[in-house]
């Protein structure tokens, strides 16, 4: 039987949308760009997404889809918040 695989959480100090955490954000694959690398082209290629993260082509910076989203989280966090019963603090979590 495999054993089981130990997993360290890295909690990072960063901002979203801050210059920090772009940069961060530069050196790692990211929850949205996952699906790009698996093959889901929808929004971005990956000869696109390769190139952002070597600094050759600038990397997305939002559209007005985004720019909703980031508007609406701290709502969504409030419903969650009060659906579970739990404080939620907005946080970059890293694996």
């Amino acid at each position: 039987m495999a054993k089981p695989r130990e997993s360290f959480y890295l909690i990072e100090d960063l901002i979203q949308g801050s210059d920090k955490w772009h940069e961060w954000r530069r050196k790692v694959i990211g929850a949205s760009e996952a699906p790009i690398i698996m093959g889901d082209l929808r929004f971005r290629g990956r000869h696109r997404l390769l190139n952002e993260k070597l600094g050759i082509e600038k990397p997305f910076f939002g559209n007005e889809f985004t720019r909703e989203g980031n508007m609406l989280e701290p709502k969504a966090r409030e419903v969650l918040q009060e659906k579970i019963g739990y404080w939620l603090k907005p946080m970059v979590v890293q694996d």
